[in-house]
């Protein structure tokens, strides 16, 4: 499915708004034509009609006439899991990717909308990432953009259409960040393929100056997000950054401060290869998600939840379940055709049972009346420890900075914890370390070990146990 309009609109959802960027496609030329932004509130999404003549008037009022769009979803409406899989063919690996989903993502399958991106490898087997979105949300978006006279032409990740937008000077590795006024939205992107996407929360930062508590919390993040793929490039690396907000020049050095990176700070929608028209680049900046959204619709966006590469294989095996089904009906009429005739010879034997079961009905009775009582008396004695009260323990004695996290806790009956993690650095394992021992319910913390990661650059795992509970 290929776009080939003169006009497509871009709706990239924001922090209680609507950015939206009307592109002009002439040929090979592309031009930002016009923007404007529409106050959202997510929690009226239900009255998609309503939502729908708002935007049909807010788009008549900016003077925007393009009838095609594509709806940009904000990283925080997204889950994301990447993971390899073994080479399959084109009719097995959709099915391979539903089991995976429903696997990997806690929400009830025919509550979510799943697609993948992958690239075929020569290998025994192939990088893939699953993307998902709440079904409901999307279908009250296309129902909003459908009740303004729009006709949907895709429903893809804003930080993904931004980052496939970007050129870079390395293909290889780097690194796309979105500042929205509550938000930061990271892109991972190697060979011209986006890995992974994080939504970071920008909030107040207390007596640190604001430049200061949003790099440090960008950084923070994009460190954890390479940890967690050694495979990628180590350094350089090539940081693109888009500045949603006002307040954000000084945060490219602080950037290359603490991370090693070069910070290209976008300054214009030439970018993202668009004509401006002679408009206010300043302000049109702002709009650059809603244009790489727009420009995401003139090909095949990697991730289209619209067109969802796994329910095009759920179509395609529609006949396929037709006949099975029908095998499974013939199979279970058979079954009672047997079933029937049998029951049928063995009437006595069928009477007797149900005689017996007659008898039998007032003592089972009996029986799950007492069964009630000792379960509403066994709540006034049952002990339930406080497992909250421990994890809230484990979670102050870790820093906020996240250079150090726990991988998993493991409380026994006998209040023995049990905590296993990674590390930038020894150095913070024993902060932790001295933390517990400073608590007044925690006695016996001891460091089982500490080691370097294998395969895992800058990173050590370890493992702490203490005792939870104060002496009696």
């Amino acid at each position: 499915m290929a776009f080939r309009k003169q006009k497509i609109l871009g709706l990239a959802l924001g922090d209680g708004y609507i950015l939206a960027a009307e592109v002009y496609l002439r040929g090979r030329k592309r031009t930002i034509h016009r923007t404007g932004e529409l106050p959202l509130d997510e929690s009226n999404l239900h009255d998609s009609v309503q939502l729908g003549k708002e935007l049909a008037a807010f788009l008549q009022s900016t003077g925007i006439t393009a009838k095609n769009a594509v709806i940009g979803l904000s990283a925080d409406w997204l889950v994301l899991k990447e993971f390899r899989v073994p080479q399959a063919g084109p009719e097995a690996l959709p099915n391979i990717l539903r089991l995976q989903a429903e696997q990997e993502f806690s929400f009830d399958p025919k509550d979510l909308i799943v697609d993948c991106d992958f690239s075929p490898t020569t290998s025994n087997s192939q990088t893939v990432l699953l993307v998902a979105s709440l079904r409901q949300r999307i279908e009250q978006l296309q129902a909003m953009v459908q009740a303004a006279g729009l006709k949907t032409l895709a429903v893809t990740p804003t930080a993904m259409a931004l980052a496939n937008a970007t050129p870079s000077k390395d293909p290889a590795t780097g690194l796309t960040v979105y500042l929205r006024p509550a938000c930061a939205e990271i892109a991972l992107h190697e060979g011209g393929r986006v890995r992974q996407v994080r939504a970071v929360p920008l909030s107040a930062g207390g007596d640190m100056p604001v430049a200061e508590y949003r790099a440090q919390t960008i950084a923070s993040e994009i460190r954890r997000l390479l940890l967690k793929m050694p495979d990628s490039k180590s350094a350089p690396f090539e940081l693109a950054l888009w500045n949603g907000i006002e307040d954000s020049s000084p945060l490219p050095a602080e950037l290359e401060s603490l991370l090693p990176v070069s910070v290209l700070a976008a300054q214009d929608m030439a970018a993202l290869g668009l004509g401006s028209a002679g408009r206010n680049e300043e302000e049109n900046i702002r709009f650059a998600p809603a244009a790489a959204v727009a420009l995401a619709g003139t090909a095949h966006p990697p991730i289209d939840f619209l067109h969802s590469k796994l329910a095009t294989a759920e179509k395609s095996s529609r006949g396929r379940q037709v006949a099975w089904a029908a095998i499974l009906i013939l199979a279970v009429g058979v079954s009672i055709a047997a079933g029937w005739k049998e029951w049928s010879e063995k009437t006595d034997v069928v009477a007797h049972l149900t005689d017996n079961i007659e008898n039998m009905r007032d003592g089972v009775t009996k029986a799950d009346r007492f069964n009630q009582k000792v379960l509403a008396a066994s709540s006034w004695f049952e002990h339930r420890p406080g497992y909250l009260a421990c994890m809230r323990e484990v979670a102050l004695a870790f820093p906020k900075e996240g250079r150090i996290w726990a991988n998993r806790l493991s409380v026994r009956d006998d209040m023995r914890v049990l905590v296993s993690g990674e590390s930038e650095d020894e150095k913070e394992v024993l902060k932790v370390l001295d933390q517990l021992k400073k608590s007044k319910t925690v006695r016996n913390a001891k460091l089982l070990h500490v080691r370097e990661e294998s395969g895992k650059a800058r990173t050590v795992s370890f493992a702490l146990s203490f005792q939870y509970g104060s002496e009696e």
